[in-house]
């Protein structure tokens, strides 16, 4: 029944192919199983360097993308996704920089034992481009069809322009992502690279490992060191390093390669979370995190600061990221069958709720701003099952029900 699911990689095909099988009306607690344990992948793919040119309906033309699968694939076995931004992403070439900073004859590929993937960054579709949220969305999906990976151990990692894109998939859409790996980046770039506004705390949900180097004449430690203590000053998960003798390059990389796969190897992806921080200045799209969608910001400023801004660099005054829109926040804490939300600017969300995270067989209880907004029992979706897996692809985070809730 799930076979033309699993072997779509399309968005909007998998959206009307869940709503075929909806109509169907199958038995939601078999169906739940089904998605749970996935499809069975073959041991007929290619193995080493494949090359991808996927559509993009941002820009209207196909995103290259090089990966690499191990020579000893065995699809039983789930497989760590490392995917790596290259820097120079305003170079014109549509390979991006690929083949500059990867050879692929080097012998470590003979031996690795995860999935490796190249993305394609050009001027035309920079890092912190729509385009780019859509092009790797694209290529997870893409993996997901054909090769066994872990949902819960995909990491992404970057290069200069490439760290810096790290730093804004983290803020615009870390659900898919274990962790962050922003190699000599300016976080700061942001302000007038990113065509959104950047918030702080939202990197709270994800941990970072943060490379910069004393000698490097591209981002020196004077631009760097403020921007890392409001990280730190907001309570982010990072592990921060100015390595003394590095510079603009990847040379470093040998020393510090040890602690990067300690990183990996302690941090893997919580599908469903008990806390949630978000906050967005639109709702049509970066709306959602995890379990967690704003549906509507209030029409003007509430004048409450239920949750501390954190936008100030440390000894300056001065906000690391520009505020030309209001904003809506929220922070949702679950206990149990519980869950608090606080918020600001935020009139409406909904909140998705997996039989792994919540127990249908008992209420659940959502209190807004100290006010209780839904106290009641949940009732099964097989079309919100499949409606959110057809999105997600994901066989740790499936979602059996909604909660649409108003603060007020």
């Amino acid at each position: 029944m799930f076979a033309p699911l699993w072997n779509s990689s399309d968005i909007t095909e998998r959206q009307q192919i869940a709503l075929q099988i909806a109509d169907l009306n199958p038995d939601f607690a078999k169906a739940y199983q089904q998605l749970k344990q996935g499809q069975v992948y073959t041991t007929a793919v290619t193995r080493g360097f494949v090359e991808w040119q996927l559509p993009n309906n941002m820009t209207q033309e196909p995103h290259y993308c090089l990966v690499f699968i191990p020579y000893h694939y065995t699809p039983t076995q789930k497989y760590t996704v490392k995917v790596f931004l290259h820097g120079l992403v305003s170079t014109k070439n549509k390979q991006g920089c690929i083949h500059k900073f990867i050879d692929t004859q080097a012998t470590t590929y003979e031996h690795r034992n995860y999935i490796s993937v190249y993305p394609a960054g050009f001027k035309t579709s920079p890092w912190w481009a729509e385009s780019q949220l859509e092009n790797l969305a694209n290529i997870l999906g893409q993996l997901k069809q054909q090769y066994n990976i872990d949902e819960n151990r995909v990491h992404l990692a970057g290069m200069s322009d490439g760290g810096t894109g790290a730093y804004y998939m983290a803020n615009t859409n870390p659900t898919p992502w274990a962790s962050f790996f922003p190699y000599l980046a300016n976080i700061a770039g942001l302000n007038t690279l990113s065509q959104r506004q950047i918030y702080v705390a939202n990197f709270k949900n994800r941990p970072f490992l943060i490379v910069n180097g004393e000698k490097d004449h591209v981002f020196p430690p004077k631009i760097v060191i403020p921007y890392a203590e409001l990280l730190r000053k907001a309570g982010i998960d990072m592990d921060f390093y100015m390595l003394e003798n590095a510079r603009h390059d990847m040379d470093w990389f040998p020393a510090m390669k040890s602690k990067v796969i300690e990183f990996i190897n302690t941090h893997p992806r919580q599908p469903l979370p008990d806390q949630l921080y978000w906050e967005t200045e639109t709702i049509d799209k970066h709306a959602r995190v995890h379990w967690l969608i704003i549906d509507k910001l209030t029409e003007g400023s509430e004048n409450t600061d239920r949750l501390v801004s954190v936008n100030t660099i440390l000894n300056y005054r001065t906000p690391m990221f520009r505020r030309d829109k209001i904003s809506g926040r929220i922070r949702a804490q679950k206990n149990d069958n519980e869950v608090v939300l606080t918020s600001d600017n935020v009139s409406e969300v909904t909140i998705l709720c997996s039989p792994a995270h919540f127990d249908f067989a008992h209420p659940v209880r959502v209190i807004a701003n100290q006010k209780i907004v839904f106290d009641g029992t949940l009732s099964p979706s097989i079309t919100t099952l499949l409606k959110w897996h057809a999105i997600d692809n994901d066989r740790t985070m499936l979602f059996g029900a909604e909660i649409k809730v108003k603060i007020v």
